[in-house]
C-alpha cells in the first residue's frame, strides 16, 4: 500500500498588528467552535458563535459538522506561517489566504504551490500545482489539467 501526500508552506506577512489580531481570531475562532461541538450530541444552532462559524464554513464550503480547516499554522507577531506536513487542504488554504486579502488588504497579493507524492513510485501519483490569488480572484494551475490540456491539443 501506498501513501498520498500534499506538501505547501507559505507565509503572509503583516502589515498592522490587526493584520495578526484578524488571523489569530479568525483561525482561532474556527477551531475553536469546531473542537467544542465536534462528537457531542449539541445542537449547533444553538451555540454561542454559531453565526460566526456557520458564516466561516459558507466561504470554506464546508458543512456544519466538517472536519475544521485543513492545514496547519504558525502565527508570529510579524507573519503566519501556513503550511501542509503532508495532509492538507490546498482550497482551504487558497480560500484563507484569498479572505485575508478580501478583509486586510484588498490591493495585495499572494500565491501558494504545493506538491503531491506518493511513498511509493506510482504513475501519476505525482504533480501538484500553483495558485496567484488576489482579494477579487484567484487563477489556479494544476499540472494533471495541465499535461492533459497538452496531450489533447498534440493528439487533435
Amino acid at each position: 500500500m501506498a501513501d498520498n501526500y500534499c506538501h505547501f508552506s507559505e507565509v503572509i506577512s503583516f502589515e498592522n498588528e490587526g493584520d495578526r489580531d484578524w488571523v489569530k481570531e479568525h483561525l482561532e475562532f474556527y477551531r475553536k467552535f469546531q473542537v467544542q461541538n465536534d462528537g457531542n450530541d449539541l445542537d449547533f444552532e444553538e451555540q454561542p458563535g454559531f453565526k460566526e462559524f456557520d458564516a466561516l464554513c459558507e466561504i470554506y464550503g464546508l458543512e456544519w459538522d466538517c472536519e475544521a480547516l485543513d492545514f496547519e499554522y504558525d502565527l508570529s507577531a510579524d507573519d503566519v506561517h501556513i503550511y501542509s506536513e503532508g495532509f492538507g487542504n490546498v482550497d482551504h488554504a487558497i480560500v484563507f489566504m484569498q479572505e485575508f486579502l478580501r478583509q486586510r488588504d484588498p490591493e495585495g497579493i499572494l500565491h501558494l504551490t504545493w506538491a503531491f507524492t506518493c511513498s511509493k513510485p506510482r504513475p501519476g501519483e505525482f504533480g501538484g500545482g500553483a495558485a496567484f490569488i488576489t482579494a477579487e480572484k484567484m487563477e489556479i494551475i494544476d499540472l494533471y489539467e495541465w499535461v492533459d490540456k497538452k496531450r489533447k491539443a498534440h493528439d487533435k
